[in-house]
């Protein structure tokens, strides 16, 4: 999206929280990197392995 950046630059838009699978190498510095907290998805993809492996459903994964 050509204006996706002047969007979440918007001070409505305080956080911007996504995972560590896709590196943010195409934001610049600047206030939206700012605002972006980067969150590992190692534990969640852990335990949906260690679930699979155990036959145990991957539904309790999806509780927030």
């Amino acid at each position: 999206m050509p204006d996706a950046e002047k969007t979440l630059a918007d001070p409505a838009i305080e956080l911007i929280i996504t995972t560590d699978t896709v590196p943010p190498f195409r934001l610049p510095s600047g206030p939206v990197r700012d605002k972006l907290a980067i969150a590992s998805a190692a534990p969640l993809l852990a335990g949906a392995i260690a679930r699979l492996h155990e036959d145990k459903p991957l539904t309790d994964l999806l509780v927030f």
